[in-house]
């Protein structure tokens, strides 16, 4: 009866992974054991990207003696120091939480979670999930710019709980009864052997919806997500990738961990939408060609008919390619001036916007709110005649941002907008 455990800590983790969690971690073995276990170092990437490590347990401050049974711990503690660093790291271009985690103690979690918010202010931030991201550790992901999880991954377990064992039938069978001195009805509550009143859970019943009620007040916030959606999947269920994709609290289902590594398959599933239509007027290859049902002598003769108007075909097909180039070389442009902000790049690449104009646009984007916008003239202060002089000064007259002004001067005129998006 000496190794069960009378009480539990607060838990944010998947309700499978606590009862051998807190077996382990709080039977009250002592061990003469001094081995550090702190986590205070990242990697940074030939991008800049900084990584740091989620995985296994998650606890305010892991004990040494963990890693020496080869028990698998992060310390929130350690978290928030490496984010922080990382942020304020100006070698640092972004940061990627990898993350393989069925969640921990809710001690500690606050403030790691915090630090994450902070820091994405500062840098970008992504969280990949490759395995498990589960209740405290799904809290931390919440709080990046983006969430990706590999296909195959677990998410969710939204919530926290705690327990007790009532061995009170236990003792009396044993022939053992247990006398609590305790200076209130609520104290020396689940000391083994002592029965446990329904007035007496009340209390612990109200201190875990108050962690619930802030563990999704942060979801909230990170996820940009109203409290009532988040309530509304706070029921401790966890889901695969894509069905947690479907309920909203993930952004990407990756397939691969090697994609989760690379970081760069959101731009390239995103290109390959976006250029699928030009791909589709690219001629048909060979083998398609002689599928075809013509026989070989009508081929021939069509073809000497048809000289001239292959010879304007094929003209008009290379001009097609060399706008299909000149758009990919934008594309490539627009990519290597603004690397750590993929989703603005593909917006500013379907609006037909160079660096230039997208450099006018991210400046209308940062400007404070309520600005007017300002417009900008050619070097001797006339108004402009070239779409972007165009423009800002219609972003001036009409009181709106640079980038509306160009989507309604695309509308109106669309071949000098192809003029200002073709020019090198």
């Amino acid at each position: 009866m000496n190794s069960l455990i009378a009480n539990s800590p607060w838990w944010a983790i998947d309700h499978s992974m606590s009862s051998w969690v807190a077996e382990f971690v709080y039977s009250g073995k002592e061990l003469d054991v001094d081995v550090s276990y702190n986590r205070r170092s990242y990697e940074i990437d030939e991008n800049g990207t900084a990584s740091i490590s989620v995985s296994g347990i998650l606890m305010k401050a892991v004990p040494g003696y963990l890693r020496l049974f080869g028990i698998d711990a992060t310390g929130y503690s350690d978290i928030a120091d490496q984010v922080t660093r990382a942020s304020d790291d100006t070698s640092v271009k972004s940061i990627r939480l990898m993350i393989n985690s069925p969640g921990g103690t809710v001690n500690g979690v606050g403030e790691a979670a915090e630090a994450i918010y902070e820091a994405r202010k500062k840098k970008n931030i992504v969280a990949y999930i490759d395995g498990i991201g589960a209740s405290a550790a799904y809290m931390l992901a919440s709080q990046a710019n983006q969430i990706i999880a590999e296909k195959n991954s677990i998410v969710g377990s939204v919530g926290v709980y705690s327990y007790m064992y009532d061995t009170s039938e236990m003792a009396n069978k044993a022939g053992v009864k247990a006398i609590v001195f305790a200076s209130g009805k609520h104290k020396g509550v689940g000391i083994p052997g002592s029965p446990i009143s329904e007035e007496q859970k009340i209390p612990y019943q109200s201190i875990v919806d108050g962690m619930a009620d802030n563990f999704i007040e942060i979801v909230s916030r990170g996820r940009s997500m109203p409290e009532d959606k988040v309530r509304e999947i706070a029921t401790g269920q966890s889901w695969i990738a894509k069905e947690a994709l479907s309920v909203g609290i993930i952004d990407t289902v990756v397939k691969t961990q090697t994609e989760i590594v690379t970081g760069d398959h959101t731009m390239a599933e995103k290109v390959e939408e976006l250029i699928e239509p030009v791909a589709a007027a690219v001629p048909e290859d060979e083998d398609k060609k002689k599928a075809d049902p013509e026989d070989e002598d009508e081929k021939e003769e069509q073809k000497s008919e048809d000289t001239e108007d292959k010879k304007k075909d094929d003209e008009d097909e290379d001009e097609d390619e060399m706008k299909e180039k000149s758009s990919l070389s934008r594309l490539a442009e627009l990519r290597a001036a603004f690397p750590d902000n993929p989703n603005f790049v593909l917006d500013q690449f379907a609006l037909g916007n160079n660096v230039q104009a997208a450099k006018a646009a991210m400046y209308d984007m940062k400007k404070t709110d309520g600005e007017p916008p300002i417009a900008s003239s050619t070097h001797n202060g006339t108004q402009g005649t070239d779409f972007l002089s165009m423009a800002r000064q219609r972003a001036a007259d009409e009181k709106i941002s640079v980038t509306e002004a160009m989507k309604k001067l695309r509308a109106e005129n669309k071949e000098l907008h192809e003029t200002f998006a073709l020019r090198k």
